[in-house]
């Protein structure tokens, strides 16, 4: 079986940014999916013994498990402020923004389902970050109860009291 790995190439080397313990194939694998200007990387590895991955930030030579159900980081600002995706326990995704001091945010909070006027029924992934003037917001996807796919901006005075995933 075919094991991957993220590497990062720095001063003519190739560094392996490693694992979260998954070890047996196929779930030793650590994906990289973005990288900011101040070095960090994120995006996914595998959990020992079972196929769930975990969203990761590296930086300074550790990878930092950033915790969620099955969650994926798909992008980083230069404030080390993540976006990516994860699972709730209804097994629905979600978008989330990941800081130091909030942990993991379920981004679908601030979003009202217009189909409903309520926070739920939806699925959503934060993919990136956009830069519009001084302000970094957060570009994410949002589907309605399986219908078409809206794209959405978030804005940075979004203010987040905690972990709420």
């Amino acid at each position: 079986m075919t094991q991957s790995g993220a590497f990062l190439y720095q001063n003519g080397s190739f560094i392996d940014l490693g694992t979260l313990g998954g070890t047996d194939p196929p779930f030793a694998a650590t994906d990289a999916l973005a990288i900011n200007n101040r070095g960090q990387i994120v995006g996914f590895s595998h959990l020992p013994n079972h196929g769930h991955t975990h969203a990761f930030l590296y930086e300074n030579g550790a990878m930092k498990d950033l915790g969620g159900n099955s969650s994926v980081a798909r992008g980083i600002n230069d404030k080390s402020e993540v976006v990516g995706q994860d699972i709730d326990k209804n097994g629905l995704p979600f978008a989330f923004l990941y800081t130091q001091q909030s942990g993991l945010v379920n981004l679908n909070s601030y979003v009202i389902n217009l189909s409903n006027g309520t926070t739920t029924g939806f699925t959503s992934v934060a993919n990136a970050f956009a830069s519009r003037g001084t302000s970094q917001d957060w570009v994410f996807t949002l589907m309605v109860q399986k219908q078409s796919k809206q794209g959405f901006y978030l804005s940075e005075s979004i203010t987040t009291s905690g972990n709420d995933c």
